[in-house]
């Protein structure tokens, strides 16, 4: 029965005698199953910061246990007793396994060569002042090897920073130039109209991208839209001469707008006789684009309305017929501009009709010049401006909610030089930081990125507390006190990095090296 164990156990019985006998078989015990402990996962994240609590708290302990031990009474081996009591103290040693072993192979080579100037100091220390001297060479020369190690690191530090600043002055002034309509949109977004921007990426720096996870990259890019929803409409309504207290949930104050610029338009409209002296036609014909491979439908489609527009310009044309013209042809461009997947003939159409119809207008400005009406001239390029712009923000307004896409205006700007003021300047600061001004949800969507966002502003929190929590026995605690600190310290700072004008301009508006082409780095 291989290991089987033969006993005869005899069963007392009242009733039968004890004839029976009972076979057992000897079984082995089955081995304890293991506890899972959080501690175990957490383990190889907490163990570096512990060994370098453990650094940071020696190095410090060690001058002032000398001390101690140096001012207190008592014989030679009491003292050095108390300076290492003192020691051990103060020094935070490491809780987990997996930092207590990181810890042995760190400080070996470092306890070795402490051990070494310990006893020099202490020699030389003993030469010059007996016992009292050899306690402060001996807690001397154990702090030698890392503040002499803290000293050339720094002093090799500033010597790189110093050359580094030197070989790159030229390279960081370069990257200005290659950098400046990113920079300019960021000091007209901050500066000038008091917008928000995510710093990380108007700014891309190290401390900035530190920032960014601190806060929460999604949740920061929501308060930002949030923030600037408002500001962007009453940007553009103030440029218009909207008042701020009406809404743009109907049409009617893009009307009033466009009555109130129309009174030059409309005496336009009542004259004849306008005439092309050969500028019109040839900035018309200018606009043919090259026959490509894959682009001759294009070249068809706006050759054939070239030819209609020099047609119409080759005699004398009145004035409501430019007018008409003029504003069907904005109207086809800006139609083919605001949808999300234009084609290329159809980007050709549109830009030969904002081309043709800037050329027009140009006729009409010519005209008024030539026959001295330069205030007709003058209200008719004010009031041809705000009606463009008043078709613009039309267009770029959802009438249901009256919020303004600041990504339509820059789409805009981008064509059509009549856009000119906040419209410009919004159409640069949207073009360039389109997440932050964009219309989205106000809050970030999907698990994916709210897990994200809070295990950004929990990690750090939690790892701190766990370490500290370590120090009085209670690492798990500590790491959930830690957790929900960090979330609601990451909660607050985002909201002041997305609404604070004073944190905005500090981190979010990069340095602009573009007139610092000698000198020295600031």
């Amino acid at each position: 029965m291989g290991a089987a164990i033969m006993a005869f156990v005899i069963e007392e019985d009242q009733s039968t005698p004890p004839s029976r006998f009972v076979v057992e078989e000897d079984v082995a015990p089955a081995a304890p199953k293991k506890e899972f402990k959080w501690t175990d996962v957490l383990q190889p994240i907490a163990a570096p910061l512990e060994v370098g609590a453990q650094m940071l708290t020696g190095l410090g302990a060690q001058p002032m246990a000398g001390l101690a031990g140096l001012l207190g009474g008592g014989t030679a081996d009491e003292r050095t007793e108390r300076i290492r009591g003192i020691q051990n103290a103060m020094t935070y040693e490491p809780k987990t396994d997996l930092g207590k072993g990181l810890s042995s192979v760190i400080s070996y080579p470092f306890g070795k060569g402490m051990e070494m100037t310990k006893a020099a100091g202490g020699a030389i220390g003993e030469k010059l002042g007996g016992e009292d001297g050899r306690l402060v060479g001996e807690s001397i020369g154990e702090v030698a090897i890392p503040v002499a190690g803290t000293l050339m690191g720094g002093a090799s530090a500033l010597r790189g920073a110093k050359t580094q600043a030197a070989t790159t002055q030229k390279a960081i002034v370069d990257k200005s130039f290659q950098d400046a309509a990113r920079i300019d949109a960021a000091k007209l977004a901050v500066d000038k109209y008091g917008l928000s921007l995510d710093p990380v990426i108007s700014n891309p720096t190290r401390m900035n991208a530190l920032r960014a996870t601190a806060a929460g990259q999604d949740h920061l890019l929501a308060l930002l839209r949030r923030e600037n929803e408002p500001k962007v409409a009453a940007i553009l309504k103030a440029d218009l001469g909207i008042p701020k207290t009406v809404s743009l949930n109907s049409v009617e104050p893009f009307e009033a707008v466009r009555q109130a610029a129309g009174g030059a338009k409309r005496q336009i409209q009542t004259m004849t006789g306008f005439a092309d002296d050969g500028s019109t036609a040839q900035t018309i014909s200018a606009l043919q684009p090259e026959a490509l491979i894959g682009g001759k439908a294009a070249q068809k489609k706006v050759g054939r309305m070239i030819d209609e527009a020099n047609t119409l310009v080759s005699g004398e044309v009145n004035g409501a017929r430019l007018v008409a013209e003029i504003e069907n042809l904005r109207k086809t461009a800006r139609d083919i501009y605001k949808g999300t997947d234009i084609k290329p003939t159809q980007r050709a159409v549109a830009d030969a009709s904002m081309g043709i119809a800037n050329a027009l207008e140009k006729m009409i400005e010519n005209n008024l010049q030539t026959l001295g009406m330069n205030d007709l001239l003058a209200q008719f390029r004010d009031g041809r401006v705000k009606m463009a712009k008043s078709y613009t923000l039309q267009e770029a307004t959802n009438l249901n909610t009256g919020l303004v896409d600041p990504l339509i205006i820059a789409k805009m700007t981008s064509k059509d030089n009549a856009l000119s003021g906040a419209f410009s300047d919004v159409g640069k600061i949207a073009g360039n930081f389109p997440e932050a001004l964009g219309i989205k949800p106000g809050a970030p969507g999907g698990f994916k990125e709210l897990a994200a966002t809070h295990m950004t502003r929990t990690g750090a929190g939690g790892m701190t507390g766990y370490v500290v929590g370590g120090m009085f026995g209670q690492p798990l605690l500590g790491a959930g006190i830690g957790a929900g600190f960090g979330e609601l310290a990451g909660s607050m700072y985002a909201k002041r990095l997305a609404s604070n004008p004073k944190v905005q301009q500090a981190v979010s508006v990069p340095k602009d090296y573009r007139g610092m082409l000698t000198g020295d780095l600031p």
